[in-house]
C-alpha cells in the first residue's frame, strides 16, 4: 500500500489559535512524525473486522477512545460531530477562509489540499484578528485532511469539516476523538482485506 505524510507550515502567531480549537498537539507535534510503511502493513494483515480488533499470536488488541486521545491529544468526548451532505461550498470557503475556490480546486463537496498549501503559504506581517482566524482553520482543515481523517486519495479533504472550527472554542468541545477513530476502523473494515494500493484514515495513530 502507498502511505503519503504531510508536513505542514505553521507560522507561531496561529499556534495559540490552535490549542484554543484543541489541535495544538496533533498540529505541531504529530504533523512531523514519520510514517513507517513496513510496520503499518503488518498491522493491517492482523486486523479482522467482524471484532474491530488485532489478532496477533499471543494476543488480541484495538485501539481504544483512550489511545485517540493520549497520542494525537485530541479533546475529549462532548458534543458529537455531525456531516453536513451539502451546502454551498464556494461560499463558505470565501467566508472562514477568505478565499474562493474555482472549480478546478474542487472535486464534489471536497477541495484539494493543495489549495490551502498555496492559498495559505505565509501569514502577512501584522496580520489582523481576521486573517489569523482564517489561517488557522485552513491549518486545521490540513491536518483533517491530511493526518486525522483522510481518504484514499490522501490531497483531498471534505469542506463538511470546515464548519467545525467556525468557532475555535466551541470546535475544542466537540467528539473529535470518537470521529477519528470511528473513521480509521470504517476505512479499515473497508479496504484492508481488498488488496488496495491505499488506505484511508488515521495511519499515525494505527502506528502509535
Amino acid at each position: 500500500m502507498c502511505f503519503i505524510n504531510r508536513f505542514l507550515t505553521l507560522d507561531d502567531d496561529i499556534i495559540p489559535y490552535l490549542y484554543e480549537a484543541g489541535f495544538g498537539y496533533v498540529g505541531i507535534v504529530i504533523s512531523g512524525t514519520k510514517l513507517l510503511p513496513p510496520l503499518i502493513n503488518v498491522l493491517l494483515e492482523q486486523w479482522r473486522p467482524e471484532t474491530h480488533t488485532f489478532h496477533f499470536p499471543c494476543v488480541e488488541a484495538t485501539i481504544t477512545l483512550e489511545d485517540v486521545t493520549y497520542y494525537l491529544g485530541l479533546p475529549v468526548d462532548e458534543n458529537p460531530i455531525t456531516s453536513i451532505a451539502h451546502g454551498n461550498w464556494k461560499n463558505l470557503c470565501e467566508e472562514l477562509l477568505g478565499h474562493t475556490p474555482t472549480p478546478d480546486d474542487l472535486d464534489e463537496r471536497k477541495i484539494y489540499i493543495k489549495f490551502l498549501d498555496d492559498k495559505f503559504t505565509q501569514l502577512p506581517v501584522d496580520a489582523a484578528l481576521k486573517i489569523k482566524l482564517q489561517f488557522a482553520r485552513a491549518y486545521i482543515l490540513q491536518v483533517t485532511g491530511g493526518i486525522l481523517m483522510p481518504d484514499k486519495s490522501r490531497n483531498k479533504v471534505h469542506l463538511m469539516w470546515l464548519y467545525h472550527p467556525l468557532d475555535l472554542r466551541a470546535a475544542k468541545n466537540k467528539s473529535w476523538r470518537s470521529t477519528v477513530l470511528a473513521f480509521l476502523f470504517r476505512e479499515l473494515c473497508k479496504d484492508v482485506h481488498l488488496n488496495k494500493q491505499a488506505i484511508g484514515g488515521c495511519l499515525m495513530l494505527l502506528q502509535s
